[in-house]
């Protein structure tokens, strides 16, 4: 619910799978790195949303042990030394901020935090 109004219907599996998924998070040497991983991440198959936070890179995708090897072979391949790999389950927060933009927090009125390299913005996969 938002405002009143009744946003999404499922149990709480079913709307994190639904609007969030899981987030793969591959943390790389560099920003230049971070960069081109971005770009391989968001060409692969069964990734959605996919952003770069300086040397971390972070993609939405459905299942995040069974992507993690394949991100982690698919850099490995091109060069790019990952060297923290974590898969973060969603929250209830996440699927209210997917579909609302502003987090459970934020909905009494306190502005939002900012974020590092605020200058990146997200790319979705087609």
């Amino acid at each position: 619910m938002d405002h009143g109004r009744i946003i999404a219907e499922g149990t709480p599996s079913q709307l994190k799978q639904r609007h969030v998924g899981d987030r793969l998070t591959l943390e790389t040497t560099d920003r230049a790195s971070a960069e081109r991983l971005r770009g391989l991440l968001t060409a692969m198959d069964g990734v959605g949303t996919v952003t770069r936070q300086g040397d971390a890179v972070t993609g939405q995708v459905g299942d995040g042990r069974a992507a993690l090897p394949s991100a982690i072979a698919a850099a490995r391949d091109q060069g790019i030394t990952v060297v923290t790999a974590d898969t973060r389950l969603p929250t209830l927060d996440d699927v209210f901020l997917e579909l609302t933009g502003r987090s459970l927090r934020d909905a009494g009125g306190r502005p939002a935090t900012g974020t590092e390299d605020s200058d990146q913005t997200p790319e979705k996969a087609a």
